[in-house]
């Protein structure tokens, strides 16, 4: 919902991107935290920054990613990575069309992690992650999205991930 007509809204938005660390020489050893964020990032800026998006109001939709942060060492893949981008929202392209464009990346990250595991579920899960501490303060449908094994050994003396994954 926008919430004046006197000035852009600011939005700013998170990605968090989970790999495995590896040696830089050895990188089949691991996935690269940040890679995701490449195609994902040039795909938001080809989608926010389009100048055939209506601006009568107070000129362009602004979307600007502005910190990006991986591995502190230039020899390892990062097992961790984020990404951070503000975004100065108009009325003709509310936070809320934002969001609901962020959303349908969900199958980006599906397609992206579909050459490291045979079969990916989107669905609520039942257990609790970092994330009930990530959304607090958000709206009820702030999109945010887990990703993680699909077995039944979380919290188990077994607990694993399947090396490919």
């Amino acid at each position: 919902m926008y919430k004046t007509n006197g000035e852009k809204n600011s939005m700013d938005i998170k990605f968090v991107s989970k790999g495995k660390a590896s040696h830089s020489s050895m990188p089949e050893n691991g996935f690269n935290a940040i890679d995701p964020f490449m195609s994902l990032l040039l795909d938001a800026n080809k989608v926010f920054c389009d100048e055939k998006i209506k601006q009568d109001s107070m000129a362009p939709l602004i979307f600007n990613t502005t910190i990006i942060k991986g591995e502190s060492q230039v020899n390892s893949i990062p097992n961790h990575a984020t990404a951070e981008v503000n975004a100065r929202t108009i009325p003709e392209y509310d936070n809320e069309k934002i969001i609901s464009e962020l959303s349908k990346l969900v199958h980006l990250m599906k397609q992206t992690m579909t050459p490291y595991t045979k079969e990916i579920k989107i669905s609520p899960i039942s257990p609790v992650t970092d994330a009930s501490n990530l959304v607090q303060g958000k709206p009820d449908d702030f999109p945010f999205i887990i990703s993680g094994p699909d077995n039944d050994t979380s919290h188990q003396v077994n607990e694993n991930v399947d090396k490919q994954m």
